[in-house]
């Protein structure tokens, strides 16, 4: 019993460890794109940039919150759990790309296809629970930075007297800060309710009852 203890006790603290860095790698990667996106305007060459950020961390943002609310067999969970997992990993490689080529927009373009590549096959092949709890933890971040995004937004129509915009866009951040909650509590339970080896996934099995 209590080797079983340590034992869970230990995988906590691995997953723990990996959910906390991967929220550090890309927060600090979806931090840099957002500041980067600030003060741009449609007529700045990275202005189409700017609309691709809004729309990969809106979607990033929904699919992780669905996948978290919905049980974890059903069709839609997996689904969305797979573009949460493909667009989380298209930003970070877009922004690292980006950065090891000083901002080359071709280089950028081609790590986010292969960032978003490579996570569709790991998403769709690997069921270990050290990487759904990466996945998760990623998809929670890339939530709680639309949330960021449309705050920041918010507070720039507020400062210029636009009153409509900047109240719109607040009421959409305060709904992706809540989805953020959900995404991570979720994160947490992931972590927690994991059970066997953190390098193998769930498995339930039947035990057949015997013959009366």
């Amino acid at each position: 019993m209590e080797q079983k203890i340590a034992t869970s006790r230990k995988q906590i603290t691995i997953l723990s460890a990996v959910s906390i860095a991967t929220c550090l790698i890309v927060g600090d990667a979806l931090t840099r794109l957002i500041l980067g996106a600030q003060g741009q305007i449609p007529e700045s060459r990275g202005w189409s940039f700017v609309l691709l950020l809004y729309g990969v961390l809106s979607v990033a943002g929904c699919a992780c919150a669905i996948a978290s609310k919905q049980p974890k067999t059903s069709k839609l969970a997996r689904f969305a759990g797979t573009i949460s997992a493909v667009l989380s990993g298209a930003l970070l490689g877009f922004f690292y790309a980006g950065t090891a080529t000083n901002n080359n927009s071709t280089a950028a373009l081609a790590g986010m296809i292969f960032g978003g590549g490579l996570m569709l096959v790991i998403s769709l092949r690997v069921r270990w629970q050290i990487v759904k709890v990466a996945i998760a933890s990623a998809g929670s971040v890339s939530t709680y930075g639309a949330a960021f995004l449309f705050s920041a937004t918010a507070s720039a129509f507020l400062s210029t007297g636009q009153l409509f915009w900047g109240g719109f866009f607040s009421l959409v951040s305060l709904l992706y800060f809540w989805l953020a909650c959900v995404s991570f509590a979720a994160t947490i339970r992931e972590i927690v309710n994991a059970e066997g080896s953190y390098l193998k996934s769930k498995v339930r099995t039947a035990h057949p009852t015997k013959p009366q």
